[in-house]
């Protein structure tokens, strides 16, 4: 069966694509933004009336030197209201950050979680939730935006499993919608620090985050590859004087030395940057935090992988705020 796209669709495509482009330039007038995209002077003048009407956008004055004659009114992001939620939930620590439609992060708050179980840990995240909106309960709130810890089901909106006595198959993003009032997205961890590290470079690189978990983020050729499962690297096999044993079992419940918990840890990144064929990799948690036991991964790791690396430390907390630009950017795909 043929499929058409609607004028409806072309309508809100086009609304979404001056959205982005007003997020982008900060300011621009109608003539810019008919000039950029090639649409009709009704055309723009709808959409940019829709926008305002959203009040996502405002009017604002020119910011050019203009000698003489009327200057012609901008259209800029309105970074007064409209918020978006932004929360990293991890078993290490609970991080939240509130940015506007500038990307701009204007409140961030902390949480130490409780981890005996699932209600301990959900009571934690409710915690720190509920502070933060109340915060903001005068405001407007548009998405919230969950990096979470462990294999996730972006699409479904399901946590599959950390290591908290009860938590499988968790269906955070409807909990939250339900609590919130809220759409709520959840997508994984590194994905969202490794996307707002993209924002700033988008060069290939491999993204490891190890705390009291193990994940891994791929961007390539300017994408983020996203799949459930794909980069758990917990999961890969190393051989140990017992056999094979999974990665997060070695590294964490083993009781092996620190040298041999690297070894195995090395062996695997290096074949993620084989196999993606990168030379930079960034790197964040706890378990980077040491200078000499840095160096000395590095030096395992350009051993196995057999080129120089770039190695780098990245900010934890930007999965936060990668969360929170996963759930704009989703959210924004439903503007009418």
């Amino acid at each position: 069966m043929r499929k058409f796209i609607s004028q409806q669709d072309m309508r809100i495509a086009n609304i979404l694509e001056v959205l982005s482009l007003i997020r982008k330039e900060k300011s621009v007038t109608r003539k810019e933004i008919q000039n950029l995209m090639g649409l009709s002077w009704g055309g723009v003048s709808q959409i940019v009336s829709r926008l305002l009407e959203l009040s996502y956008v405002v009017e604002e004055k020119s910011q050019d030197n203009i000698s003489s004659g009327r200057r012609p009114g901008c259209i800029g992001i309105n970074a007064a209201d409209n918020y978006i939620i932004g929360i990293d939930v991890n078993m290490s620590g609970l991080y939240a950050v509130v940015i506007n439609l500038k990307n701009e992060i204007i409140y961030e708050e902390a949480k130490t979680p409780d981890i005996t179980d699932k209600d301990s840990f959900l009571a934690s995240i409710y915690e720190l939730l509920d502070s933060v909106t109340e915060k903001y309960k005068e405001n407007t709130i548009l998405a919230l935006g969950v990096a979470m810890q462990g294999e996730v089901d972006t699409d479904a909106g399901i946590s599959i499993g950390i290591s908290v006595a009860g938590w499988e198959h968790i269906a955070l993003a409807d909990m939250l919608t339900e609590r919130y009032g809220v759409p709520s997205y959840i997508a994984h961890d590194p994905d969202c620090i490794l996307s707002a590290a993209a924002r700033e470079n988008k060069e290939d690189a491999i993204l490891v985050r190890l705390d009291k978990g193990l994940g891994m983020a791929v961007i390539k050729n300017g994408n983020l590859i996203i799949g459930s499962g794909m980069h758990e690297l917990g999961r890969c096999k190393v051989l140990t004087d017992k056999g094979e044993e999974e990665l997060h079992r070695v590294y964490f419940k083993s009781g092996k030395s620190a040298e041999e918990k690297n070894e195995a840890l090395a062996f695997v990144i290096a074949n993620s940057i084989i196999l993606f064929n990168v030379k930079k990799l960034l790197v964040c948690g706890t378990a980077f935090n040491e200078e000499e036991e840095l160096a000395k991964l590095k030096a395992l790791l350009e051993k196995y992988a057999s080129r120089t690396l770039d190695i780098r430390r990245y900010d934890v907390k930007r999965a936060a705020f990668g969360a929170a630009i996963f759930a704009i950017e989703d959210y924004l795909k439903y503007i009418k």
